[in-house]
């Protein structure tokens, strides 16, 4: 690992290695696999990592606080709201983490930002017809 180059913030759970107490740091990683060899090395057993803000809170729960009244099918059944099925889906994580710009349209989730992100391959990012389709699937799908 590089100590120059920065990383980005993770959120890591799991449970002490000495007490078994559950346990939730903040490492700066440069990907998920990083931020889990990092809490290792800090004496935590990991149970799952994502990505977070600054502030400490993951870009997917500030997505769920900001557009809660939209609801997918699919989700509501399970008790998820849209946002929430969104920033949990791994193909938008892998594409936020990819292009980053791209999380604040996953938070707000307006009317604007769902035309954006259903037709991605049109903004000439780079984006895969395959993801690109994908997302538009998951927007076309929550109505």
């Amino acid at each position: 690992m590089n100590p120059l180059r920065s990383g980005r913030l993770y959120q890591v759970t799991g449970a002490s290695s000495q007490t078994g107490e559950d346990v939730e740091i903040t490492v700066e990683a440069h990907d998920e696999a990083d931020a889990a060899r990092a809490a290792n090395r800090q004496g935590v057993f990991v149970s799952g990592c994502k990505a977070a803000g600054a502030d400490g809170s993951t870009w997917a729960s500030a997505a769920a606080r900001a557009a809660p009244e939209v609801v997918a099918p699919a989700a509501a059944s399970m008790g998820m709201t849209f946002a929430e099925t969104v920033a949990g889906d791994p193909v938008v994580q892998r594409l936020v983490r990819t292009f980053p710009g791209l999380g604040s349209r996953v938070d707000r989730l307006n009317e604007e930002d769902r035309a954006y992100l259903s037709d991605l391959v049109g903004e000439k990012m780079g984006v895969s017809h395959r993801d690109s389709a994908h997302v538009r699937r998951l927007m076309d799908d929550a109505g």
